[in-house]
């Protein structure tokens, strides 16, 4: 409503092209009000892109679904390995995507029984990629399925000699990122360590965690 104040006030604040990424997060109220920032309805360009496999934020989506749609399709998954685009598929709904990228290691299903157990592994696979130089720490990152609080990995604040961070936090040069897969949304790494797995039941929240990834995934729990 502000918003809606101030550029009723100072019109030449109002903008010429509006773009949206990440569109299937705004509620209809949002995009309504976007819309009214600009210059003209009929001149001004309004571009929303989303993915409705990724809508775990808004339940809306009568506004997008009354704009006029794109010519073009965006079919090609340019992010992951072919392995990992194998992965969530399952959990895709809509057309059918490709991934062009390269065929990649397979994606790693480590069975643990207990916390303590996702812990160790996660730390010999840190531990074990570091080590080597295949990547760098600020190269992974863990994802938890539950709240960034409960997380066993998140508590204890280390793993394998690196301070675990939060998304947005600055990097320091024996960091990795540390959060929840909700707030990971939109992000990218290239090596995903998935825990806490039981909690991930929504498909939309599956899909965004298993595509994360550019390189290497890892899914760290129970059978």
């Amino acid at each position: 409503e502000k918003l809606l104040e101030a550029v009723e006030k100072q019109p030449e604040l109002k903008f010429d092209s509006i773009v949206i990424d990440e569109g299937q997060d705004f509620s209809d109220d949002w995009l309504d009000l976007l819309r009214f920032t600009l210059k003209s309805f009929d001149e001004s360009l309004f571009y929303v892109f989303y993915d409705d496999n990724q809508r775990i934020f808004s339940g809306e989506k009568l506004f997008l679904d009354a704009l006029p749609q794109a010519r073009f399709r965006l079919s090609r998954n340019l992010r992951n390995t072919k392995a990992i685009h194998k992965s969530l598929t399952p959990w895709y709904a809509g057309k059918k995507t490709i991934a062009v990228g390269p065929a990649g290691e397979d994606v790693k299903w480590e069975i643990c029984r207990d916390d303590q157990q996702v812990f160790a592994k996660a730390s010999v696979i840190v531990s074990s990629l570091l080590k080597s130089n295949q990547l760098k720490p600020e190269d992974i990152a863990i994802l938890s399925g539950r709240a960034q609080g409960d997380c066993v990995l998140f508590k204890k604040g280390v793993l394998s000699g690196c301070k675990i961070i939060s998304v947005g936090e600055t990097y320091g040069g024996d960091s990795i990122v540390g959060d929840t897969v909700r707030r990971f949304k939109g992000l990218e790494a290239k090596c995903i360590i998935l825990v806490d797995i039981s909690y991930l039941t929504e498909p939309e929240l599956i899909y965004v965690a298993l595509s994360r990834p550019a390189v290497l995934l890892y899914v760290l729990g129970a059978e």
